[in-house]
């Protein structure tokens, strides 16, 4: 995430814009962390979900997350989160998630 949004997307950044973080603790942590700085200079809308006290306390909020995963799996379980967020966030709105519009869950093949 943070490689990737260093190299174009962090233009697009200004003030209040909302940015959510999926982080988790370990190798990539520090480089998120940074990241997270640069944001707040552009005073971005920071959310995180994460397993790291680091990552949560430089952002606006948070869902701290007590994985107890290995490194490696811990992103899968802050992601299973990440739905259960955008879910009720589509039902606040007066969204159907299970009939969003423009998509069908219905394949048809021939």
């Amino acid at each position: 995430m943070a490689a990737d949004l260093r190299h174009a997307p962090i233009a697009l950044v200004e003030r209040g814009t909302p940015v959510l973080v999926v982080a988790v603790r370990g190798a990539t942590a520090a480089d998120v962390a940074s990241m997270l700085r640069v944001l707040r200079r552009r005073d971005a809308r920071i959310f995180a979900i994460t397993d790291d006290g680091r990552i949560a306390s430089l952002a606006q909020d948070a869902v701290l997350v007590d994985a107890h995963v290995p490194e490696a799996v811990a992103p899968i379980a802050l992601v299973v989160v990440a739905q259960h967020l955008a879910a009720e966030l589509a039902r606040v709105r007066g969204l159907d998630p299970d009939r969003p519009d423009g998509l069908s869950k219905v394949t048809r093949t021939r």
